[in-house]
């Protein structure tokens, strides 16, 4: 009896070993996609006949939703110019490696807000990709993402993402501007290494706020208040210069970001030289402070 049950577990298993290696490892090809089938219903493109530089990735192929892009798919594609993915409306996952070294592979790209994985590496090395708009709802950018793309230039994450892992954007010597939303709340050492042309956009008192800072990263604070106006009412004035004496006397608190701009001297201590400071601003004199100008570094 025993003997027979085990030969009938087995059975079971070679069927089901044999089903999952017909959908994880035959390629189907239809109008240039290859693809791996997943499911009944789904399926992941593994490749690409380049018959034209664009690669249109299709919301459907055979009768099934393309929900992946295969780890791998077009890794080291010559021939590829552009991804469009607007006509996706279930691709959820991009694949490590999916589109790494991609050498013709330029202007910008939009990754969709269906996406919630990218792979590691998905895009890295492809030295011609000039922006990145991420409105993926990812929580992750991945180790690598990015990395070494010489033309990147900018970046838009969206306010899913939670973690921007090593060298994710690392090697981009060309990379200017990357806005971290106020989500973030781990960025790696490495994640910005050697983008010396860096400037982040950050909100006061956040990961990414703390992270320009120890890193000596150029940043502007995304708050938009002006340095001296204490009340952030949008100008400096002398109220700004009465909130800081009230500060000082202990009248007042003045907290957060409030308390930052109220540093008019950018000297790292609030006192009355800051007071002072407001004062010489509002009398016209030339002082070398940005005054009344949105808060950066």
């Amino acid at each position: 009896m025993i003997k027979k049950i085990t030969l009938a577990v087995i059975a079971v298993l070679m069927v089901l070993l044999s089903v999952f290696q017909v959908f994880s490892a035959t390629i189907y090809i239809v109008d240039g996609y290859s693809y791996n089938i997943l499911t009944n219903t789904t399926i992941a493109i593994c490749g690409w006949d380049n018959s034209s530089p664009e690669l249109i990735i299709p919301d459907q192929i055979a009768g099934r939703r393309v929900t992946a892009i295969a780890n791998e798919a077009l890794c080291g594609n010559e021939e590829i110019t552009s991804i469009d993915f607007s006509n996706t409306t279930q691709l959820t996952t991009i694949g490590y490696d999916a589109f790494s070294g991609c050498s013709a592979l330029q202007g910008e790209i939009v990754i969709p807000e269906t996406v919630t994985s990218i792979g590691r590496g998905a895009f890295r090395s492809c030295p011609l990709l000039e922006s990145a708009d991420i409105r993926a709802k990812v929580s992750n950018i991945s180790e690598q993402a990015f990395y070494g793309c010489s033309e990147l230039t900018s970046v838009k994450l969206s306010d899913s993402v939670t973690v921007i892992e090593k060298y994710a954007f690392a090697d981009c010597p060309k990379l200017t501007s990357v806005e971290i939303p106020a989500t973030v709340e781990t960025i790696y050492k490495t994640s910005f290494k050697n983008d010396h042309n860096l400037t982040l956009g950050v909100w006061y008192g956040t990961a990414g706020y703390d992270y320009a800072v120890a890193q000596n990263i150029p940043f502007v604070i995304l708050d938009g208040v002006k340095l001296g106006d204490t009340d952030g009412d949008g100008c400096v004035n002398i109220n700004d210069v009465t909130h800081i004496q009230r500060h000082l006397a202990e009248l007042e608190s003045l907290e957060g970001i409030y308390l930052h701009v109220a540093d008019a001297n950018q000297d790292g201590t609030l006192d009355i030289s800051d007071a002072t400071t407001l004062q010489m601003y509002l009398a016209e004199y030339d002082i070398p402070y940005p005054i009344d100008e949105i808060m950066t570094q």
